[in-house]
């Protein structure tokens, strides 16, 4: 089985939801590989506005056609860190590495391979069982990828709100909480 249909596999809908459909809705939207990728960061504030433990992380890859694919998430780190590591973008081909308890990547939106999907806790949380994945939306044509790109927005903005107001700097956050709120801003953005 090759590596698409293994991820194919580990991201069936039923497993998250068994309502739902049984097999994703991969569209059939492919992005140009002569892609430029540009990677943003931004810190998030506290309710006092005081910097918290978390920050924001988006990638674009893109061309004169517009953004082909992209890549957000939270993060969060175990202290409040002096430095930032520099952003690691999963390879959707990559083979999965060692738990990284000190900058725990979660709410990750991967758009690409025809379908955006986000993993509430992450490729990789701190307990090494990540939670299963939700589609998010088909990606038959570059509109579609606008219109995730703008799904994406809101629901890391509406996460991190909800974060910040339970938990003001991200501190104490556990990974069934966490995936708790990703599902319910989901659910709400839907």
């Amino acid at each position: 089985m090759g590596i698409k249909n293994e991820r194919r596999k580990k991201h069936r809908a039923s497993e998250v939801e068994p309502s739902r459909r049984t097999e994703w809705r991969e569209g059939h939207f492919i992005p140009a590989e002569n892609t430029h990728c540009q990677k943003r960061f931004q810190l998030v504030n506290s309710k006092d506005g005081s910097p918290s433990r978390m920050r924001k992380i988006h990638v674009t890859w893109e061309n004169n056609q517009g953004v082909q694919k992209f890549y957000d998430c939270l993060q969060l780190a175990s202290n409040s860190p002096s430095e930032w590591p520099d952003i690691n973008v999963p390879d959707e081909n990559r083979q999965e590495s060692a738990t990284d308890t000190v900058y725990w990547k979660f709410a990750e939106i991967d758009c690409a391979h025809g379908m955006c999907h986000i993993h509430p806790t992450g490729h990789n949380p701190p307990s090494g069982n990540p939670a299963n994945a939700i589609e998010l939306l088909q990606l038959n044509s570059i509109s579609d990828v606008r219109r995730a790109q703008c799904l994406s927005g809101r629901l890391i903005r509406t996460i991190e709100s909800k974060i910040i107001e339970k938990h003001n700097d991200g501190g104490g956050l556990n990974e069934q909480e966490l995936e708790r709120i990703v599902e319910e801003s989901v659910r709400s953005a839907s």
